[in-house]
């Protein structure tokens, strides 16, 4: 059994090393793949990258071809995690979510959904961030159990995107996803993550909540963000789909002391 790391990222040079740190003892291997970020991102991964053997990183010019570098596990007794320069997993946690997954605990299930906090503010000296919890809002945490594949092949999405799974006979679509996040409260909860969408994520005048990459490729979006936004009375240029799907229900505040317990 391996639990195999794929980070897809793009001008994330604020949090892209704690990302990294945090999940390195989770993965047996991380995939690191940078898409022509323009700011100290990739410096920073190939600092990280050199202190650790398990670490895989290339920069590529197309985020479509991201899904390719995992095709190869489909059918294997392999986990796929997928993470992103914005989200920063709780390593205590991690290391409990690891045991049970060796265990063969999920082993039925093909994707687990775990907690969030969708981070509007965050004090990393204070110890706290303030956001919008999973549930209500919409759950990001992407794990798969390559296993229950027979092929996923995308030429359309990036990884871990798309509809081109395609299952073997140990699949039952009654164990299709797991939302731990149900299960559990924040507090309780071993498989958790601060998602950070709404803070800037570059040191190039990185703006809040950024758009999706299929976003950024209309001309234009960021007017049409506004105006959809402005008729549920929110004033803001930012993705209304992350508006939408993250700022749900009521705001928060918690110790994120356990995401921060070492130096890089």
């Amino acid at each position: 059994m391996k639990i195999i790391g794929i980070i897809l990222v793009k001008n994330e040079d604020i949090n892209i090393e704690r990302v990294i740190k945090n999940i390195i003892n989770f993965c047996d291997e991380i995939i690191i793949l940078d898409n022509c970020s323009t700011d100290e991102t990739w410096q920073k991964i190939i600092r990280i990258s050199s202190q650790y053997k398990n670490v895989f990183s290339k920069q590529i010019a197309d985020s479509l071809t991201s899904h390719s570098y995992i095709e190869k596990y489909a059918g294997t007794d392999t986990w796929i995690f997928g993470v992103d320069g914005d989200e920063i997993y709780d390593p205590g946690g991690l290391n409990i979510f690891k045991e049970k997954i060796l265990r063969g605990e999920y082993n039925k299930w093909w994707s687990i959904r775990g907690n969030c906090l969708h981070v509007e503010e965050m004090d990393v000296e204070k110890k706290t961030a303030t956001g919008y919890e999973a549930p209500p809002a919409r759950s990001i945490t992407k794990i798969f159990n390559f296993s229950l594949l027979s092929s996923w092949h995308e030429t359309k999405s990036e990884r871990l995107h798309g509809d081109g799974a395609k299952f073997n006979n140990l699949f039952n679509s009654e164990y299709k996803y797991l939302d731990l996040y149900k299960q559990y409260k924040w507090e309780e909860s071993f498989f958790r993550c601060l998602h950070t969408c709404f803070l800037p994520r570059s040191s190039q005048g990185d703006i809040r909540a950024r758009f999706n990459p299929t976003e950024t490729s209309k001309i234009g979006f960021g007017v049409i963000n506004f105006f959809r936004n402005l008729r549920k009375g929110i004033f803001s240029f930012e993705s209304s789909y992350k508006i939408a799907k993250y700022k749900v229900g009521v705001k928060k505040t918690i110790d994120i002391s356990s995401f921060f317990r070492d130096s890089i």
